[in-house]
């Protein structure tokens, strides 16, 4: 979970910096992004806003076939949500 008072907003933004560049569908909760440049798939990475106790949380997931390119993902998806958060102070904090 990330810890933000905006999670639609944060959610909106890291989908669609990446659905740019990279195939994204429409999943429950949100977007899953394929990272998949070049023909080399890496992995998955979904950015969802759950209700939790009637409130919204922004979570993040990635999923790739071994720890190294999950890690990458997490790198590289966590990386751009803080920086888009940056004014607000903003961190990804991933459970493995």
């Amino acid at each position: 979970m990330v810890d933000t008072a905006r999670p639609e907003r944060y959610a909106k933004q890291l989908a669609s910096h990446f659905g740019a560049k990279l195939p994204s569908e429409d999943i429950e909760y949100g977007t899953r992004l394929t990272f998949n440049r070049d023909g080399i798939f890496t992995g998955y990475a979904d950015v969802l806003v759950e209700p939790i106790d009637g409130v919204d949380h922004l979570k993040l997931a990635v999923y790739a076939a071994d720890a190294e390119k999950r890690e990458k993902l997490a790198a590289i998806v966590g990386g751009h949500l803080e920086r888009f958060g940056e004014r607000n102070q903003l961190e990804v904090h991933w459970e493995f």
